[in-house]
This record gives structure tokens, C-alpha cells and sequence, in this order.
């Protein structure tokens, strides 16, 4: 976006991206997009990590939990397992 800056300019970029930060989170997407990062290391995982993050992503399905536990938990295993890609991206942080 930004490689052209006199047709679209860091400014308006940094704006949209703020905007986007102010939305609600949507469940669906929050599943999928978790789903994604527990692809990386599911096939390491021990059967009782297996089925704690499938009950909380029930959780956070059902409405019962926020996103937040969901991410905490794919960050430990993240940790454990040294996924320096999902360590180093933005969606633990945002």
C-alpha cells in the first residue's frame, strides 16, 4: 500500500488501520483465524492440549468467553513449541 506514497499516503494508512482496531471482533472470524494458528503446532500437541483448546474455542463459539483466553492459550503453545512465526506476527498482540 504504502510503496507508491503520492497515490495513497502513509497517513490515510495508519487512519485505516485505527478504524479497523475499533471494530468489533467477530466471532466467526475469530475462530477461523485461531483454527489457523493451532494448525502450526496440532500435530505436536499432547491429547490434553488437544481437547483444552477444543473446548475453549466451543467457549468462545457458544459466546460464553472472549477471544482473549483463546489467544492466551495458542500463545503459550506458540512459546512451547518455538513457532517464531506466530511469535513474531501481530496476532497475539492485537
Amino acid at each position: 500500500m504504502l510503496k507508491d506514497k503520492s497515490t495513497y499516503p502513509a497517513k490515510q494508512m495508519y487512519q485505516m488501520i485505527e478504524t479497523s482496531l475499533r471494530q468489533p471482533i467477530v466471532r466467526g472470524n475469530a475462530i477461523n483465524a485461531a483454527q489457523h494458528v493451532w494448525g502450526y503446532f496440532k500435530s505436536k500437541v499432547s491429547a490434553s492440549e488437544k481437547k483444552r483448546f477444543e473446548s475453549v474455542l466451543q467457549k468462545l463459539d457458544l459466546g460464553k468467553i472472549e477471544v482473549k483466553p483463546v489467544k492466551n492459550m495458542l500463545f503459550t503453545m506458540a512459546c512451547k513449541y518455538k513457532e517464531d512465526y506466530l511469535l513474531n506476527s501481530y496476532y497475539f498482540h492485537l
